[in-house]
Parts: C-alpha cells; structure tokens; sequence
C-alpha cells in the first residue's frame, strides 16, 4: 500500500494534503494530527507536526540519494562520472535541504 501523496501541509497540529478533483476544485483531507497530551509540550507538537508534513519531501529526497549511491560511478575524473554525480548532488542536495526546512517550520 501507499503513502497518501503529498506534498503535505501543516496548519496547527493538523496535517492534510490537498488535490484538484476533476471539476477543478481543490479539496483537502486528513493526514494526521499531531496530538497534544499531558506531558506533551505544545512546541514538541508542533515540531512533530512539521516533521510529518515534510514526510513525502523527506522520502523523496532520501530515495534519490539511495539511486544516485547505487547506480552512479565514482568520482573517478574519466569517464564523466564527475559531471553527472556533480548536477544531481546539487538538486539532491536542494531537495535535502527544503524538506529538513520545512520539517524544522523554517520554509
């Protein structure tokens, strides 16, 4: 089974992603909530919230990570192994970045 695609969005404690359905209406519905419980303080809430809203971004970003160590040579300087591990390290790296922003809410 699937993860509900994201990307994911926070308001509060509440997580919910959001598609366009046939007629062109955006519509939302119910990720998660990050509950709040005795004990719990309401800024380790919040940052749970963040964390899983980033979840989809995050997967993504460690998916492409795992390829690029599996499938691309070495930098070995000869074979242009260099050039093309350089160009995606930078979008994996720009995508690496942005989901542990938006886990740690500083998108």
């Amino acid at each position: 089974m699937k993860h509900t695609p994201g990307p994911w969005h926070r308001h509060g404690l509440h997580v919910h992603a959001s598609y366009e359905d046939g007629n062109g209406n955006r519509r939302h519905y119910a990720v998660a909530d990050a509950l709040q419980h005795s004990g719990l303080a309401t800024g380790e809430a919040d940052a749970n919230a963040r964390l899983i809203a980033a979840a989809p971004e995050l997967l993504e970003a460690c998916k492409d990570v795992e390829w690029v160590c599996r499938h691309v040579p070495a930098w070995n300087g000869n074979d242009g192994g260099v050039l093309i591990k350089a160009q995606l390290s930078r979008r994996m790296i720009h995508a690496l970045r942005a989901a542990i922003k938006k886990a740690k809410g500083e998108e």
